[in-house]
């Protein structure tokens, strides 16, 4: 991934969510603060470079400061929306189970990869303390943004800087005030597709042998099919498409490859959904978004 710069991918997943509460008609997940964290300059930029293929020269030497939504609609439509839209979905009816579980408890919510998510500035439980990791750049915009916006900076939010590629998760995670027996909320969204099968079985382990108490990790993963998709499959161009603004996606993993990582750190499933799964119950009645064909949801619990 870029480090000198806040992660544009990060960027994207937030003008998705601001683009789909703005014009979708059946809202997958409705993310109304989404547009304004992430800024009017960096959205148009944003639907700019879509409109321009990711073309990062050309997008910047078109002199049209808007840009045209009939163009860039069939490429958020297929290509962009459905993957980040489907896991926010499930990550909160996974929360609100979480929180229907542990009533009037104290609680920890943690966001692995948190660029620029609203969780926290929307949350309004003060029992709930949440704890953001992303690299220092992605939160030196955010927050920036906030300071802009005027927006509280809720008590119960505390960032924690980290460079997952050079940093030590554990090692941050015990100098943080995380609790280890409290109950805990996990989502690690979006970031399976840069790791290899190793690095994610460490990740986990380092989050079982750290917790102590009731545990939900929720994330997502791109199954062995990515290997194998044709070069004009949705898939191979969302892997070229990450790939033109520096966040290259490794292959992907078997589900018989996660049973065995969740069994060796001592995770339990909970649910695995399969893109299968995933069209029929995010995208039944929508007709322009459709599951990715190698994309997987599992929440898992300890």
């Amino acid at each position: 991934m870029k480090t000198y710069q806040e992660s544009i991918t990060a960027k994207i997943c937030s003008f998705v969510r601001a683009y789909h509460s703005a014009y979708a008609k059946h809202k997958i997940y409705d993310d109304s603060l989404a547009y304004d964290l992430l800024g009017q300059n960096e959205y148009l930029k944003i639907g700019k470079l879509i409109e321009h293929n990711f073309n990062e020269v050309e997008a910047k030497n078109d002199s049209n400061y808007y840009f045209d939504k009939e163009k860039i609609a069939p490429v958020v439509e297929q290509f962009l929306a459905p993957i980040p839209l489907s896991r926010l979905a499930f990550a909160k009816e996974k929360y609100e189970k979480f929180l229907s579980l542990h009533q009037h408890q104290t609680l920890q919510f943690i966001v692995l990869g948190a660029g620029l998510d609203t969780f926290s500035l929307t949350n309004d439980n003060h029992q709930v303390e949440v704890y953001e990791f992303d690299h220092p750049n992605s939160f030196r915009y955010k927050l920036g943004r906030i300071e802009t916006l005027n927006l509280v900076m809720p008590k119960n939010l505390h960032f924690v800087p980290i460079d997952f590629e050079k940093q030590s998760l554990g090692a941050l995670l015990k100098e943080s005030a995380i609790k280890p027996t409290v109950p805990t909320f996990i989502t690690f969204l979006g970031v399976a597709y840069y790791l290899e099968l190793d690095t994610l079985r460490q990740t986990l382990a380092t989050l079982s042998s750290f917790f102590k108490g009731e545990l939900t990790l929720v994330f997502d993963y791109p199954d062995e099919t990515t290997k194998t998709s044709p070069t004009n499959s949705r898939v191979t161009k969302l892997a070229k498409l990450t790939s033109q603004v520096g966040e290259h996606m490794v292959d992907g993993f078997s589900y018989q490859q996660i049973q065995t990582l969740l069994l060796d750190t001592h995770f339990n499933l909970d649910e695995h959904l399969t893109p299968l799964d995933i069209d029929e119950r995010y995208f039944k009645e929508n007709l322009t978004l459709k599951a990715y064909e190698n994309v997987h949801f599992i929440s898992a619990t300890l």
